[in-house]
């Protein structure tokens, strides 16, 4: 009899478990108003023009425009920017660019100091909904460290075979990159190439490469001063690194050294540059 009654209650109790149904996973609602994320089947690729894979930012520096290139008929787009902490924010662009306003940017910002955030764009149709006609994928995060100075840079016309013809176009900038607008033009209509440059660490001390009297060897030490004057006696050549074996040289990215009493280059070096007529690549060139 009590072997009977163990039988049956087993029986009953894998009936039951048979019977048990799995209670459907719940997702959590969306935030009212917030874009819903599309679906990436089947999707074409999409390529993330900027920024670049793996791309650092400072801290202290202002949103840049995001930009992509899409082979598909997308209508729009849907970026979502997955934060390191697991966190996300969606925003969408009828157009294939896109600039962070200043609260996102700096959501963005604290969201990619321990680890990179990754920025996913989905390309949609004109109404918004259903599985994405393109996906693209980048990864960048920002440092701890400050630039924490201001940045004295060439503004390049491209292609750079223009910059060649007349180095007048050349513009030369100096500013912050926490500020928005375009730095002020400190320096323009050189009429021959100035290139490489570097500061002391105090910035007292500049030095700037520069085509001077058919030299490409020519190289400017000046002060730092409201208004620089680019006269001969501040200009040295490197030809005249052992000048009696009569060999043309230039240095290759000379650096002034942190206390402005050297400069420090390479010399006799081969170098090949060309201009070409096209954006990318502009320009290509290898030296050794």
């Amino acid at each position: 009899m009590l072997r009977n009654t163990l039988i049956l209650l087993a029986l009953l109790l894998l009936g039951a478990l048979g019977c048990r149904k799995e209670e459907p996973t719940q997702k959590a609602p969306a935030a009212e108003g917030a874009p819903q994320v599309a679906q990436d089947e089947g999707a074409a690729s999409l390529k993330v023009s900027y920024p670049f894979e793996g791309s650092i930012f400072p801290p202290e520096m202002v949103a840049p425009v995001i930009r992509w290139t899409d082979p598909s008929a997308a209508a729009q787009w849907q970026l979502e920017f997955r934060l390191s902490g697991g966190d996300s924010q969606t925003r969408t662009s009828k157009t294939t660019s896109f600039r962070p306003d200043r609260e996102l940017w700096e959501t963005l910002k604290k969201g990619s100091v321990d680890a990179p955030l990754e920025l996913v764009i989905r390309g949609l149709d004109a109404a918004g909904k259903g599985a994405a006609l393109s996906r693209g994928a980048v990864r960048f995060s920002t440092s701890r460290d400050p630039v924490g100075d201001s940045v004295f840079f060439r503004d390049l016309v491209l292609p750079l075979s223009l910059a060649v013809k007349d180095p007048r176009v050349i513009k030369w900038r100096f500013g912050s990159i926490d500020r928005e607008g375009q730095p002020p033009v400190v320096l323009e209509g050189l009429p021959v190439c100035g290139n490489c440059h570097s500061f002391s660490q105090d910035g007292k001390v500049l030095g700037m490469d520069v085509d001077y009297a058919n030299d490409k060897g020519s190289f400017a030490i000046m002060e730092t001063a409201e208004t620089i004057e680019m006269t001969s006696d501040k200009i040295i050549s490197w030809f005249n690194f052992k000048a009696e074996d009569r060999q043309k040289t230039f240095g290759l990215l000379p650096q002034v050294s942190p206390d402005g009493r050297y400069v420090m280059a390479t010399v006799r070096d081969r170098s090949v540059f060309v201009a070409v007529d096209t954006i990318w690549p502009s320009p290509s060139c290898s030296s050794r």
